[in-house]
């Protein structure tokens, strides 16, 4: 769409320049030089994108994205593998996949939708293996301390009753550091005044075994 838009303007800009030298004899160079050197750029990245289509390979992965306001959650599915995730979607590189009904193809990490971040994997068939495999640990203080009501770990807590970002290889995303993790978990409002996220306020040896635990989630 854009290319048509593009090339429409193009030509009437022209046509606007013949009609000015026709009447004035005075075309404007700079500013039709400027036009078209955009157009250029603009047309040859159109044309990349053509190309980088016609040559990609169609998956069988579809995704399904669903806005929850303060998170994303990520549905994958590729015919015989199926597993939930959150807030990162990974995408394999210069491969085309169907994106909540829509084929999209991606070369490099990127926004869309209103704030979630793509990850173009170049080896996406790992991680996507990785993915869908259960938790490698459990913890005895994730469940303790309430996070299972809200939170899907697989393997561990697989039915939460609320519904939160699943934190199954949460350690595999690259989101939070060390600290705004302590932060979020301690007081998520604090952070991000439209969280639902309640305050946790637990020991400081609690939160530092937590942190552990949640970082290990690869």
């Amino acid at each position: 769409m854009a290319f048509v838009v593009l090339a429409a303007f193009v030509v009437v800009w022209f046509f606007a320049i013949f009609r000015w030298a026709f009447f004035h004899g005075k075309p404007p160079v700079v500013l039709t030089a400027i036009v078209i050197l955009i157009g250029a750029i603009s047309i040859a990245a159109d044309v990349r994108g053509i190309w980088r289509w016609q040559r990609a390979r169609r998956t069988n992965i579809r995704i399904t994205a669903i806005d929850r306001g303060d998170w994303w959650e990520l549905h994958y599915d590729d015919g015989a593998t199926h597993f939930t995730t959150a807030n990162a979607l990974h995408v394999p590189r210069d491969e085309i996949v169907r994106i909540n009904g829509r084929e999209m193809l991606f070369d490099g990490p990127q926004t869309i939708e209103r704030s979630l971040h793509v990850v173009a994997d170049r080896d996406f068939v790992r991680w996507f293996r990785n993915e869908a495999l259960p938790a490698r640990r459990d913890s005895f203080l994730f469940t303790n301390a309430g996070c299972a009501y809200c939170h899907a770990i697989r393997g561990v807590s697989d039915r939460p009753w609320l519904t939160a970002p699943d934190l199954t290889h949460f350690a595999s995303r690259t989101t939070m550091n060390r600290a705004q993790l302590a932060g979020w978990i301690v007081d998520s409002q604090g952070l991000k005044k439209t969280s639902q996220m309640p305050r946790n306020r637990l020991e400081p040896q609690a939160l530092m075994a937590m942190l552990d635990y949640l970082e290990s989630l690869r």
